[in-house]
């Protein structure tokens, strides 16, 4: 996933989730707003290797 995309996703999580994919999306927008971050401060704190892009492997360590 890229920056922009990881914005874009997370920027519609205002809607009330109904897929499991959408619910994710939603607790997670919810904890970067919690943390007072904004999207692209925590896309650059998943982003652990700093390459631009959030793996899978990334996005699990990161929420685990």
């Amino acid at each position: 996933v890229e920056v922009n995309e990881f914005k874009w996703k997370l920027s519609r999580a205002g809607v009330r989730a109904r897929t499991n994919e959408e619910q994710l999306i939603y607790v997670i927008n919810e904890a970067i707003e919690r943390a007072n971050l904004d999207l692209a401060q925590a896309f650059w704190l998943i982003d652990q290797d700093d390459k631009g892009l959030i793996t899978k492997q990334e996005f699990k360590q990161t929420f685990n």
